[in-house]
């Protein structure tokens, strides 16, 4: 396949909406990496790391919760 901004905006909007904000960022680090139209992804980025922590951050207090 040859990688594209459009297919790398399609994946990570695809694993967004999929909930797998870790999977995104991939795609995300290259679509801010090889946009030509100026469109401001970083702010994307900066959220999609943030959901990757609390999900991480949910698993471990799920893990210590007995119910």
């Amino acid at each position: 396949m040859s990688p594209s901004f459009d297919r790398a905006r399609y994946l990570f909007v695809l694993n967004l909406k999929l909930d797998s904000p870790a999977d995104a960022l991939p795609y995300l680090d290259y679509a801010i990496q090889n946009d030509s139209s100026g469109v401001n992804l970083g702010s994307i980025r900066q959220f999609a790391r943030e959901m990757v922590q609390l999900q991480r951050m949910a698993e471990k207090d799920s893990a210590n919760n007995p119910f």
